[in-house]
């Protein structure tokens, strides 16, 4: 008897020496997007100070389709020992909310590690060609009887098709929502005069174009200026109250029931990681705020970033697929 309850006792205490040991071999950070765009570019600028600090590499694994969706579903069902990780944006809310039957449950199935990174905002820009040089120019443009102005996005229900919702709502306009398979496609189709307005965030490729004069800036959708663009107003500058739409969000999230010791080191790590200049400056050049805040108080924000959302597609009339 006396040698079961010692066995039971060493059994016992595996997961704590489990996650003492974390992490003895490479991590992989599973990212639902190619690489190449925002979202990988974020992932790979913090997983390699993160991974440095930590002694072990992040490896990233790029699991395209479904916007996310795949990538979700694999760390949903992965072992929950700390070496199967997710880089999530705003889209792990959004599918939840445009997709009925969804392998897994954004509430149940994951651990909230930490909030990597938050938008500063959107920048609404416009074709050379539209003729308003100010939002209520072209509110007053887009109201005209003859107007066939229209609005682009990186796809139905995502972050820059709701910012176009959230302006026909809060102005009167009827811009006409034109969807593509990303926001790099529809930064294209603004530069052909395909469509003539666009929400996006302010990226280094889009300051180019801006410089280049393909495209102009009206305003942007922060609760201030975005630095890097003084010159631009705010939409609550340009007459829009309360209009501020701060962008989108990046985190990382783990599966469920992976020990707490393990979500603490990472939370930490991340949180160091972000004070870093070599880290902070892309980051911020990007149009992001580096974070790092708690579990807990990023799971208080993906709850809050549902409802807010939920809200908006339901005023916007977007319905789940």
């Amino acid at each position: 008897m006396r040698l079961l309850v010692v066995a039971a006792c060493a059994l016992l205490a595996l997961p704590l020496h489990a996650a003492d040991a974390w992490p003895g071999r490479p991590i992989r950070l599973i990212v639902g997007l190619a690489p190449g765009g925002t979202q990988d570019l974020i992932a790979r600028t913090a997983s390699r100070q993160i991974g440095a600090q930590l002694g072990q590499n992040i490896v990233i694994d790029n699991r395209d389709g479904a916007t996310g969706i795949i990538a979700t579903d694999l760390v949903a069902k992965a072992v929950p020992d700390g070496y199967t990780l997710l880089h999530a944006s705003s889209d792990f809310v959004i599918n939840t909310l445009m997709h009925r039957n969804l392998p897994y449950d954004i509430f149940r199935d994951f651990a909230p590690v930490t909030m990597v990174v938050r938008g500063v905002g959107y920048l609404m820009l416009v074709h050379p060609s539209v003729a308003a040089g100010n939002v209520r120019e072209f509110i007053a443009l887009a109201k005209s009887p003859n107007s066939r102005l229209s609005f682009g996005s990186g796809g139905i229900g995502n972050n820059l098709h709701l910012a176009g919702e959230l302006f026909n709502l809060r102005t009167g306009a009827r811009l006409t929502h034109v969807p593509y398979k990303g926001g790099a496609p529809a930064v294209n189709a603004l530069i052909a005069g395909e469509i003539q307005s666009l929400f996006v965030p302010p990226t280094p490729t889009v300051l180019q174009q801006l410089k280049g004069g393909r495209v102009r800036a009206i305003a942007f959708t922060g609760a201030g200026r975005w630095v890097l663009l003084p010159e631009v107003p705010t939409m609550i500058e340009s007459g829009l109250a309360d209009f501020v739409y701060s962008g989108a969000w990046h985190g990382w999230l783990a599966p469920a029931r992976t020990p707490r010791e393990i979500i603490a080191r990472l939370q930490l790590e991340t949180h160091k990681a972000m004070q870093e200049p070599k880290v902070r400056e892309p980051l911020i050049a990007a149009g992001y705020d580096p974070v790092g805040n708690s579990s807990e108080e990023f799971r208080r924000a993906i709850k809050a970033d549902y409802e807010k959302t939920a809200e908006v597609m339901r005023v916007a009339g977007v319905a789940k697929e």
